[in-house]
């Protein structure tokens, strides 16, 4: 073995072994995350909701959790989506965002929460059949809506 080689192995065995003691490291101050305790309910934190199709037909639903119950919309439809929330959430910044397609769109760009506690916008839908998300989050609470 010449001494070039002898100084590569070398040069490679330490590197190795560096980098092992590096991975082993990094390993043991990753703490785990814990696993969500099981039974525990998911608090009634959202709005009432009250969805106005463009044929004048609504729904009346009540977030419940993270997720709506899905709420069945023609391809192309405008629908207008009224919120409810408590009174106490006046003045608020109501963020609502489509996930998979389509538009939404807040009258006179008013994503606030009124003195009544009511939010108002309006979320066309894509063209094709599908399932269609819309995120809402007002202070931090974060719900969807599902068509």
């Amino acid at each position: 073995m010449t001494i070039k080689t002898l100084l590569l192995a070398t040069s490679l065995g330490v590197s190795a072994a560096i980098w092992l003691s590096t991975a082993r490291l990094a390993a043991q101050s990753i703490l785990p995350v814990p696993a969500p305790t099981p039974g525990v309910p998911v608090p009634e934190t959202g709005p009432a909701v009250q969805i106005t199709m463009g044929d004048g037909t609504g729904v009346n639903l009540k977030l419940r959790g993270r997720h709506s119950r899905r709420v069945r919309l023609r391809p192309a439809q405008r629908v207008t989506i009224l919120l409810q929330y408590d009174r106490s959430w006046s003045g608020v910044i109501l963020d609502a965002a489509a996930l998979d397609g389509g538009k939404v769109s807040f009258p006179g760009n008013r994503n606030l929460i009124d003195a009544s506690g009511k939010a108002v916008f309006q979320f066309s839908d894509a063209q094709k059949p599908g399932l269609y998300r819309i995120a809402l989050n007002c202070g931090g609470i974060v719900s969807t809506l599902q068509f």
